[in-house]
């Protein structure tokens, strides 16, 4: 089977301090995010939703990358202080 990359893999709401990631596929999720400047800042994996916490993250663009069976989805996430 071919992965497709897609708009559409999660939903990735940040919420202050948090990011909230809700797959739309069952089954395993992995994620990666690294900085702008490409050093890899938090990986792992989930099934359904994961709820990240980014309060020791410098203020700054990341990218992160949600990646299963099925699809490839990558979102960027600015984090900025309030």
């Amino acid at each position: 089977s071919t992965r497709k990359e897609s708009s559409a893999a999660s939903d990735v709401y940040k919420r202050q301090n948090n990011l909230r990631i809700q797959a739309t596929t069952s089954g395993q999720t992995q994620y990666n995010m690294v900085s702008i400047s490409g050093s890899q800042v938090m990986t792992g994996s989930f099934s359904n939703e994961a709820v990240l916490d980014i309060t020791s993250l410098p203020n700054g663009v990341y990218f992160i990358t949600l990646e299963n069976e099925e699809e490839i989805y990558t979102q960027k996430v600015i984090k900025t202080s309030y």
